[in-house]
C-alpha cells in the first residue's frame, strides 16, 4: 500500500469511533488501534495471527500468498514470518482463484469464524439471562425473609400486648376485690357497733352482738356492765370497735378500759388506773393508726393510747 494513506481502527470504527491504526493484522486484513490491538491479542482464535505496525503495512504491498496459514503476506513478512513456508506469488494465486483450494479453504475459515461469533453471542445473550434470573431470584430471597422477620415480630408484639393486659386485669381484679373486701369490712365493724348500740339496756348484764342482717354472732355476759355510768351518756363515745372486730367498752365505775374478742368469748384489761386513767367517759377507735382516745371526767383531759402495743 501507498506511503500517506491513513488506515482507520476498524474496531473503533464499528463503535461510531475514528480512530487511527497503529498495528495492521495480515489474517484479518484489518486494521487496530493500540487499545483494539491489545483485545485482538487476547481472544484465543486471533492469537495465531501475524500482526505488523501500519507503517510496516504502508511501506511494503502485497505481492505473496501463503497456503499453509492462508495469509496474503508483503515481501517483509515472507521473509520474516513465512520463510519456511509454501509460498505463491499472488498474481499467480489470482489467476486460478476461482479453482484454489486455498481460497476454499479460506472461505470455510471464514464461515467458521462467523459460526465461532455467532456462538459467542449466543452464551453472552445465555449469561446475561441467566445473571437477570440469579438476581431475580436473589431480590425475591430478600422479600421472603424480610416478610418473615415482620410476621414474628407481629406474633411477638401480640403475644406481650395480651401478656400486659392479662397481667392488668388480674392487678385489676385484685385491687378491686381487696377495696370491696375492706368496704366490707368497714360496713360490718360499723353494723356490729351500730347492732351492739341498739341492744344495749341499762339495767342488763349481758352484751348482745348481731350482724347487719340481724343474726345474733355472740353474747357476752359481765356483772361489771349492770348500772354502768357507761350506758348512761350517749353509746356512741363508751363503745368502738376495730378493725378486727374487737369490741372496746369503758368501765367508768371500775375506772377501766376492757376489749372483747370477736366472738365474745374472751375479754381483757387494756387500760386502767395504772394507765392514768380516772373516771373514764367515752372512748374513740382510730381505725387508720389502731390507737385509741379515751376521754377522762376526772381530769377533763383527754389520752390516746396505741392499742398494737
Amino acid at each position: 500500500m501507498a506511503e500517506g494513506t491513513t488506515v482507520s481502527c476498524e474496531p473503533c470504527g464499528y463503535d461510531g469511533l475514528s480512530k487511527s491504526a497503529q498495528s495492521w493484522c495480515n489474517d484479518c486484513g484489518e486494521g487496530f488501534c493500540d487499545e483494539c490491538v491489545k483485545d485482538h491479542k487476547r481472544t484465543k482464535i486471533l492469537r495465531s495471527h501475524h500482526l505488523i505496525s501500519i507503517t510496516d503495512y504502508l511501506k511494503e504491498p502485497y505481492e505473496f500468498f501463503c497456503s499453509q496459514h492462508d495469509a496474503i503476506l508483503c515481501l517483509k513478512c515472507f521473509q520474516e514470518h513465512h520463510s519456511k513456508c509454501t509460498i505463491c506469488k499472488l498474481s499467480e494465486v489470482a489467476k486460478g482463484s476461482k479453482t484454489s483450494t486455498a481460497l476454499t479453504d479460506l472461505e470455510n475459515e471464514t464461515q467458521s469464524t462467523n459460526q465461532n461469533i455467532a456462538e459467542y453471542h449466543e452464551e453472552e445473550d445465555k449469561y446475561s439471562t441467566d445473571l437477570k434470573q440469579q438476581e431475580q431470584n436473589i431480590r425475591e430471597e430478600v422479600y421472603n425473609i424480610r416478610s418473615k422477620f415482620n410476621k414474628h415480630l407481629d406474633r411477638l408484639q401480640e403475644k406481650v400486648i395480651k401478656d400486659l393486659e392479662m397481667k392488668y386485669n388480674n392487678c385489676t381484679k385484685n385491687v378491686n376485690e381487696n377495696e370491696s373486701a375492706l368496704k366490707i369490712h368497714g360496713n360490718t365493724a360499723i353494723a356490729l357497733h351500730n347492732r351492739i348500740s341498739n341492744m344495749k339496756n341499762s339495767g342488763t348484764k349481758t352484751l348482745y352482738a348481731i350482724d347487719h342482717s340481724g343474726n345474733q354472732l355472740w353474747t357476752f355476759h359481765d356483772n361489771r356492765l349492770q348500772e354502768s355510768k357507761c350506758f348512761r351518756n350517749s353509746f356512741s363515745i363508751s363503745l368502738d370497735v376495730d378493725n378486727h372486730c374487737n369490741v372496746f367498752i369503758v368501765l367508768p365505775d371500775f375506772d377501766q378500759v376492757i376489749v372483747i374478742s370477736s366472738d365474745g368469748q374472751q375479754d381483757r384489761v387494756i387500760l386502767d388506773i395504772s394507765h392514768n386513767l380516772k373516771g373514764p367517759s367515752g372512748i374513740s377507735y382510730s381505725r387508720e393508726t389502731d390507737q385509741l382516745l379515751v376521754c377522762n371526767v376526772s381530769n377533763r383531759g383527754a389520752f390516746i393510747y396505741d392499742i398494737k402495743k
